[in-house]
């Protein structure tokens, strides 16, 4: 039989149950730093990677610094991604893809090259002037130099590839760490074709200046996959007539053709959104010139010296940024002529004459150029020695420098009455201009001093009894003489 629990054993045990009920709760409600032993634990910092891409991927800098793992990236990260980016846009790097990382030790940033390790420079950010300072170990390290352009280009183009040689002599790099192959170079002659793949391994790029000065180059055939060529590519193959440019590649770099004075035909794919710097300068045998809808860019001379073989300029109907007419490309934004041929017929419209639009173009026999256009640009028409007539309407207030140097077939010009400017050389070297006309009245500081015309054709410009009238000289039969020399008189 169960004994009873008295009164008193009863409040005892309801005592005791309150007792811990309320140091459970005194225990649940302390602090981690009520307890003066207890360690705080800190963050740790672990590694991070900043990625920066340029040229569409063609340079890859993987920026690996320390920092707290929900921290966002440095403020100068965003800053050398910024500063980077100007660099790639405007320098012509010899290897675009060779750099992979950057370590950050601290605030030094070490370059280390795809692939083998080596270390090159060191970048400090400076957060107080808001810029990256150079350390030259092999100078000392003490010596800091901003970081500038030239600089930059020293460490891009200063490093080297791990390469492979394979048939034909084609030089293959590894790129995107090791998942593709670009051409880097290579000793190579007659008839060419780059796989489309090598160990298993796409290839799809060439690099910056990869077959410059190969004379001996032919042809080349270049696979789908490739969709970057660097600047300089095919610089000075001489002997190059006829290459293709995939569909895949957007952009046709600075000189990549410069001076392949063999190649007959270009092929520009729809893909190509631009064409850089002198891209095809100096591409003598052209016969005929395409330009797609899609391209909305053209560089600075990037057709100079083409004019020569040149006996067709089209451009896309579609097109937003240039048209096509009378064989003259033009830019839609400002009307300028940017280049025209030996078939010519300049459209009236057409407000400027573009430097070196018809450099060189030795088919031309004659040009009118017409009310609409106000200015000559530079070197417009030098060295266009089959040039016997121009006729200049009232119109143009300019004739630039070196406008038609050279033009030795060029016996006479009249200058109309709404010119007001005559740049450096603009008529010199015209060996057998003989008359010259002018209806205008120009001032002396608007009348170059450097060589406008052979002879002192300026100097009796400006004598008593000068200015609006028409001039002449008499060769004396010395070719040399009649060039820079001769005395002119007034009639």
């Amino acid at each position: 039989m169960k004994k009873k629990m008295t009164l008193n054993q009863k409040l005892w045990l309801v005592l005791l149950i309150a007792t811990l009920v309320i140091a459970a709760c005194d225990n649940g409600n302390k602090t981690e730093t009520e307890n003066p032993d207890q360690v705080i634990p800190t963050p740790t910092p672990i590694e991070k990677t900043y990625t920066i891409e340029l040229k569409d991927g063609a340079l890859k800098f993987n920026v690996k610094y320390m920092a707290l793992p929900d921290a966002v990236p440095p403020a100068y990260l965003e800053y050398l991604k910024e500063r980077l980016e100007a660099i790639a846009g405007s320098a012509s790097l010899t290897n675009q893809i060779s750099i992979e990382n950057l370590i950050i030790n601290g605030d030094v940033f070490t370059i280390i090259v795809e692939n083998t390790g080596d270390v090159y420079e060191y970048l400090i950010w400076d957060a107080t002037a808001r810029v990256f300072k150079l350390h030259y170990d092999w100078i000392s390290t003490a010596t800091e130099l901003d970081l500038s352009l030239g600089m930059m280009r020293s460490v891009f183009n200063s490093v080297t590839l791990v390469t492979v040689i394979i048939e034909d002599g084609l030089q293959l790099a590894l790129i995107n760490n090791g998942t593709a192959y670009a051409v880097s170079g290579g000793t190579v002659v007659g008839d060419i074709i780059i796989p489309a793949i090598y160990n298993e391994k796409p290839i799809t790029r060439i690099l910056a200046k990869a077959f410059e000065n190969c004379t001996g180059l032919t042809s080349i055939k270049i696979p789908d996959g490739v969709t970057s060529i660097g600047d300089s590519a095919f610089y000075y193959c001489t002997s190059l007539t006829s290459i293709n440019i995939p569909d895949g590649v957007t952009s046709i770099g600075d000189s990549v053709f410069l001076r392949c004075s063999s190649l007959t035909s270009i092929n520009i794919p729809d893909s190509v959104t631009s064409i850089g710097n002198s891209a095809f300068s100096n591409c003598s045998s052209l016969t005929s010139i395409t330009i797609p809808s899609s391209v909305t860019s053209i560089g600075y001379d990037a057709f100079r010296g083409c004019s020569r073989s040149l006996t067709s300029i089209t451009v896309d109907n579609s097109n937003t940024a240039y048209y096509s007419e009378g064989n003259c490309l033009i830019d839609k934004s400002n009307s300028t002529l940017i280049l025209g041929c030996k078939t010519s017929v300049i459209p009236d419209g057409v407000t400027s004459i573009g430097n070196n639009a018809f450099s060189s173009c030795n088919g031309l026999t004659s040009i009118i150029i017409p009310s609409s256009v106000i200015s000559i640009g530079n070197g417009a028409f030098y060295n266009c020695l089959g040039l016997t007539s121009i006729n200049i309407l009232d119109g143009v207030t300019s004739i630039g420098d070196a406008a038609f140097t050279a033009c030795n077939s060029l016996s006479s010009i009249t200058i109309p009455s709404s010119v007001t400017i005559i740049g450096n050389n603009a008529f010199y070297h015209c060996m057998f201009l003989t008359s010259v006309t002018f209806n205008c009245s120009i001032s002396s500081s608007n009348f170059s001093s450097d060589d406008p015309f052979p002879g002192d054709l300026r100097d009796k410009y400006f004598i008593e009894g000068g200015g609006i009238g028409s001039y002449t000289r008499t060769l004396t039969g010395n070719w040399g003489t009649d060039a820079l020399s001769g005395t002119w008189t007034k009639q």
